[in-house]
């Protein structure tokens, strides 16, 4: 039985989906990168300056070189500039 089988059991439901929401108070320098289970960058999702605001972004499922990756849990972390912000697992692909 997986985390999310027990999840469902007990009525908790994580959020799984390829979706990274995200808040910027102050303008800064903000990074998105997807991580495999053993901590290897898959992809950089975005890189750049943001002003204050809510974000949304949606992961593709690829890797850094835009082939698909391989059915799986991975790792979404935002950073605001040296800070880690937020951490989010994906299952890929989609249910």
């Amino acid at each position: 039985m997986s985390f999310g089988d027990i999840g469902k059991f007990f009525g908790v439901v994580e959020d799984v989906s390829p979706d990274i929401s995200y808040v910027v108070d102050i303008p800064s320098e903000v990074e998105i990168v997807v991580y495999s289970p053993n901590a290897k960058v898959i992809a950089t999702i975005f890189r750049g300056d943001q002003g204050p605001g809510k974000y949304k972004v949606r992961w593709n499922g690829r890797d850094e070189f835009g082939k698909p990756v391989l059915r799986g849990d991975y790792i979404a972390e935002v950073r605001l500039g040296r800070e880690r912000l937020q951490r989010k697992r994906i299952v890929w692909p989609p249910e």
